[in-house]
């Protein structure tokens, strides 16, 4: 079977929250290199996750989307170690929830996969196992899972 035809249908989702969030002009140059710089006024958002938590790094630069609430907000510049830049500017500000993987379009593990340029296995074990797993049980409690 090819996995490019896989489709990951489970309830995975990566998610994490806005840690700043600026306003800046036009023509302002955005993360390592100056690799971007932004056409309009726009409004950044930082999220505490880089390449060193397993967000592929390869994703920079090549339209990598995020969903914040529902909407898809791009990923701008360089992937960082410890950091991600995300445009705001079309999003809800009373949000603060980013998810990066999940069961939804454009995030869904094949699109990111996709994006990223390798395979859906390779993504998800590339994610960092220390950070905390919530597991929602049909019971409805959470478990919060650590694995070190």
């Amino acid at each position: 079977m090819n996995y490019r035809s896989w489709i990951l249908t489970a309830p995975f989702r990566w998610e994490t929250h806005i840690i700043q969030r600026r306003r800046v002009p036009a023509g302002t140059p955005v993360g390592y290199n100056q690799s971007v710089i932004t056409a309009r006024e726009s409004i950044l958002g930082v999220v505490p996750i880089g390449y060193s938590d397993g967000y592929p790094r390869s994703l920079s630069n090549r339209g990598a989307l995020v969903l914040v609430g529902t909407t898809p907000c791009p990923v701008l510049g360089i992937i960082s170690m410890n950091l991600t830049i995300i445009d705001l500017t079309d999003a809800p500000s009373d949000t603060s929830i980013v998810t990066l993987i999940g069961p939804e379009e454009p995030v869904s593990p094949t699109a990111v996969a996709h994006r990223a340029q390798t395979t859906i296995p390779a993504l998800l074990a590339g994610i960092d196992h220390t950070i905390p797993q919530l597991d929602h049980r049909p019971s409805g409690s959470v478990c919060q899972n650590r694995f070190l």
